[in-house]
């Protein structure tokens, strides 16, 4: 746009039909069917349908029920795009939007080359309707006019900042605030989980990243696993299947016409210390784990891997593992929970304890217990000693 010799017609028309080509405003449906709504429901959705259904219709049916469905901006309120300029509130996306046979590119009074599409429905959006077949859903389509628009752009979005989302409970209440007597509860819920979706505190990259499984070299957010369980049971000692492994949930498998209350088929768990031969070769780390019957009972050896008593925590084998040890000493606890843990280096004691409460395990009554059943047993291999030395020398 930036050459274009605005003085030759021949150049203008054919950066328009270039742009023609490509977008549009034009609404299939005639001007008295534009405004009539149409509510969909799940099962007519044209953003809900599959491949079969998409490829045995018309594109043009598609199309029509795409674009009236989402490209269409029927409605303007202060939530969304009415913003106040003087003592007016108006549309900053400065609809409606005069209609118009044929579509123009020209020079603004701001001496910017401005594109027009032809527009024969005053709501429409200015869309690509091959972006719009393929993906199914709404795509904001903003044209490249000129070197500067993009550069502009590029460093508006890089350096734009974003406001730290609402608590949970703020939101929460919000939504309950605007909600009225006839919506339902599930309605509630769906704008509660848009909001979360909305208010968002990780970037836009790093988000699709994330939804296409692809590694991210850095992350702005660290992520709290919620499908971490813990294996109940020995299952294989030699590869790794212990009492006390964790491991992530990466699905869950039923039997055709079976669902939950009823047991799954098995679980499949990646457990990161597994060393034996894989069940899936694409993830050698993720094993089935099938419900095991145990008496009149069957279930599945698996718990969640949050947090445990030190009391259950017995017989287990942990790599690491955050302690709590309470305010006060409990018949040597303390021991048993740092002894699950294999290295020191896996053991972290939080909230950290003072040293009087050392100097009192010290005088307590176990801890005395405990030192005489050392001595005597240090008496004991004393004289085990010598009495093999002793038969030694004979």
């Amino acid at each position: 746009m930036d050459i274009i010799d605005w003085q030759n017609d021949n150049e203008v028309h054919m950066a328009k039909t270039f742009f023609d080509t490509y977008v549009s405003a034009w609404n299939p449906l005639t001007k008295a069917d534009q405004n009539n709504t149409v509510s969909y429901t799940a099962i007519d959705d044209p953003c809900l349908a599959d491949t079969t259904k998409i490829f045995s219709m018309s594109p043009a049916t598609d199309y029509e029920a795409l674009v009236n469905t989402l490209e269409r901006h029927t409605k303007c309120t202060q939530n969304t795009c009415l913003r106040k300029k003087g003592h007016l509130l108006q549309c900053r996306y400065r609809a409606p939007w005069p209609e118009q046979q044929t579509s123009t590119l020209t020079i603004d009074i701001d001496n910017k080359p401005c594109y027009a599409p032809a527009r024969n429905d005053d709501r429409l959006n200015i869309h690509s309707p091959c972006m719009l077949s393929i993906w199914q859903a709404n795509i904001d389509c903003q044209l490249v006019t000129s070197r500067k628009a993009i550069l502009q752009y590029i460093s508006k979005y890089a350096s734009k900042s974003e406001k730290k989302s609402e608590p949970y409970t703020e939101m929460l209440k919000t939504i309950v605030n605007a909600t009225t007597s006839e919506d339902t509860v599930f309605l509630t819920y769906q704008k509660f989980m848009m909001g979360i979706i909305a208010d968002h505190d990780i970037n836009t990259q790093e988000t699709c990243h994330m939804l296409q499984k692809l590694p991210l070299i850095t992350c702005s957010r660290q992520f709290i696993s919620l499908n971490e369980v813990m294996l109940l049971g020995n299952l294989w000692l030699e590869v790794g299947l212990v009492n006390g492994s964790i491991g992530l949930v990466k699905n869950i498998i039923y039997e055709p016409n079976t669902k939950p209350p009823d047991l799954p088929k098995f679980v499949i768990v990646r457990f990161q210390n597994y060393k034996g031969p894989p069940w899936d070769p694409l993830h050698p780390n993720d094993i089935p784990i099938t419900p095991i019957a145990r008496g009149r009972h069957t279930q599945i050896p698996l718990t969640t891997a949050w947090a445990i008593t030190i009391h259950k925590s017995q017989g287990l084998i942990l790599d690491k593992a955050t302690i709590h040890i309470g305010n006060t000493e409990k018949q040597g606890l303390t021991f048993t929970a740092i002894s699950r843990v294999k290295s020191i280096n896996g053991i972290c004691i939080h909230p950290p304890f003072s040293f009087e409460r050392y100097a009192k395990m010290q005088k307590s009554a176990f801890t005395t217990i405990k030192k005489k059943e050392e001595t005597r047993l240090q008496q004991l291999s004393a004289l085990t000693s010598t009495l093999l030395d002793c038969n030694l020398q004979l």
